[in-house]
């Protein structure tokens, strides 16, 4: 839920007033996220590097992303351990601006590749 107003945030909270407790609330400060022609685009423009280079197209977003996002360190818990192991970082949770300048950067390295001669 966005919530725009003041208004909308004692809408809010009055409504959560008559649920039962305990109850789990997320706030975080709202950002655009990617829309449809950003995603359509990534898509379009790692398959045709994907076909260019001979990875797969799963393969190629994600040397796409290490390559321009990096890797975060994670911890896995399961069965009364935990793993710590290096992930990724995905497109997913960027922002429309963010999304916009990986965009930038990976057709840098398509025009790099001679792909888009």
């Amino acid at each position: 839920m966005i919530i725009r107003t003041k208004s909308e945030l004692e809408e809010v909270f009055h409504r959560a007033e008559s649920m039962d407790f305990p109850l789990d609330i997320d706030i975080k400060k709202h950002k655009e996220k990617r829309n449809l022609s950003q995603n359509a685009k990534w898509q379009a423009m790692s398959r045709d590097m994907a076909e260019f280079t001979g990875y797969s197209h799963a393969e190629m977003k994600v040397v796409l992303q290490r390559e321009l996002l990096g890797e975060k360190e994670v911890t896995f818990k399961w069965k009364g351990n935990e793993t710590h192991r290096m992930v990724v970082i995905g497109t997913e949770d960027l922002s429309k601006e963010a999304f916009s300048n990986f965009l930038m950067k990976a057709e840098a390295i398509a025009a790099e590749m001679g792909l888009y001669d």
